[in-house]
């Protein structure tokens, strides 16, 4: 049986952590309800240090970034705030905190729960375009050294972009939140900022999800893509195959809102549900097909300049983090792989990274960070 390492972070507020990434430079988590970005540094594994984030200028709903999505290259952690509506950059060395926004905040917004970056270290978001009562749903690319965000707006029916992750051809791929494209179910799209065209694929039970996820091999054709579904007969993860434009879908009986998503090196999925698993699927999986719809579109990109201001970590708290270690067992079935997370409650595995054959993951419930092989 595989074991679950489980690391105990500081409570302090049900449900706070929401995202994790990694780098050389330690375990990086954030806690949007407190306005917090945590870290655990491999050469301290008992200790937890948490910077309160400093306020900032400007900010669309307030002035406190409450950090959600988070994302790590080899020198910086990057975080979405989506209460300010902006994109900040933690360097680790000096404890600065660099913050983008768009040079008229009233008009675009940087509102994102998952961040993307590309080859040319550009940051993908989630964005809001257009004044009050003329609001689009947009996908943003934040090009850092020309201070620079390009934008695409959006048909209205999309309603929200999502997971966001970007191909080796420098094509963002997205899920769509409660969209209406085509029948009801889960939809992606794969945007290329290139010439601006859109492609949208919609399969799925009728629920419209709230919080799919989606991510693609490296250098292959196949991308998968969680439906978070309310019930079990709506949670479903699906394969599609760019290749042959063909998808296949994979359910088990007892799975509930399958959401964040990821491959590891031999491109096995593994992925959280709210029904307190990790699972994971196998790359050789055959699965079901799965019947979809297509829709393909042009649109055109927008462009404002970015705002860059520089802030400093406002606090840094120090506290033990206690560890505990739990033997699982694989409830294996339906051809999903499954290992329920040890909790005092009912565990919420939500985001989830692969990191040198391991497999982390935030549990909200207890507020820890877990650790299993990726066997």
């Amino acid at each position: 049986m595989p074991l679950i390492a489980e690391k105990q972070l500081p409570l302090e507020y049900t449900n706070v952590l929401q995202m994790l990434t990694m780098n050389a430079s330690g375990l990086y988590y954030t806690k949007y309800v407190v306005n917090k970005l945590g870290v655990l540094e491999p050469k301290k594994p008992g200790v937890v240090k948490e910077r309160l984030l400093p306020p900032v200028a400007g900010g669309y709903f307030g002035p406190n970034i409450c950090p959600v999505g988070i994302l790590s290259d080899d020198t910086a952690v990057w975080m979405s705030g989506i209460e300010a509506g902006v994109v900040a950059r933690f360097q680790p060395g000096d404890e600065s905190v660099v913050v983008y926004r768009s040079s008229d905040i009233n008009d675009l917004r940087f509102l994102s729960y998952r961040l993307a970056i590309d080859k040319a270290r550009n940051i993908w978001c989630k964005g809001s375009a257009g004044p009050e009562g003329k609001i689009s749903p947009a996908v943003c690319r934040l090009e850092v050294k020309n201070k620079l965000a390009r934008y695409w707006k959006l048909p209205i029916e999309f309603i929200s972009p999502f997971g966001l992750w970007v191909d080796k051809d420098q094509n963002l791929w997205f899920t769509i939140i409660n969209s209406n494209v085509g029948m009801s179910g889960v939809s992606f799209a794969r945007l290329n900022p290139d010439n601006g065209h859109l492609t949208a694929w919609t399969m799925g039970t009728g629920y419209q999800p709230s919080f799919a996820g989606i991510v693609g091999e490296p250098g292959g054709p196949r991308v998968w893509v969680t439906e978070d579904g309310m019930s079990t007969n709506s949670s479903r993860v699906y394969r599609y195959d760019l290749s042959n434009d063909t998808c296949v879908q994979f359910s088990h009986p007892d799975m509930l809102r399958p959401r964040s998503i990821v491959l590891d090196e031999s491109t096995n999925a593994w992925f959280t549900s709210l029904d307190g698993r990790i699972n994971r699927i196998t790359k050789d999986a055959k699965g079901k097909p799965a019947a979809f719809t297509k829709t393909e579109m042009q649109i055109k990109p927008s462009r404002k300049p970015l705002i860059v201001e520089e802030y400093k970590v406002v606090s840094r708290d120090v506290s033990p983090s206690a560890v505990s270690n739990t033997d699982v067992a694989d409830e294996f079935g339906s051809e999903i792989h499954r290992w329920k997370v040890p909790s005092q409650g009912n565990a919420v595995p939500d985001s989830i990274v692969f990191f040198k054959g391991k497999i982390l993951f935030v549990e909200n419930t207890d507020c820890q960070i877990g650790l299993m092989d990726a066997q």
